[in-house]
């Protein structure tokens, strides 16, 4: 694999690893305030919250992932 191609999976990863960590915990915070205030009807949209910023951190450890096998393949064949 090209090394910019290599640079830029790995910014790629760090941006969707930032944009998922921030959400995750506003979405917790949402239902645990909407928990505590009573509005029961708030708490999906606090759950949709977290769940849309876990998704950005699985997809940055996918990436990761498949940045490490590559690694490896060229490593073994060099």
């Amino acid at each position: 694999m090209k090394e910019e191609n290599i640079k830029m999976l790995q910014n790629l990863s760090t941006t969707a690893y930032r944009s998922g960590f921030l959400p995750v915990f506003l979405g917790l915070l949402v239902v645990f305030v909407s928990v505590i205030y009573g509005k029961i009807s708030e708490v999906p949209i606090g759950i949709l919250i977290f769940f849309l910023g876990y998704t950005f951190i699985k997809i940055s450890q996918k990436i990761n992932s498949v940045l490490d096998a590559e690694m490896n393949i060229e490593n073994k064949s060099a």
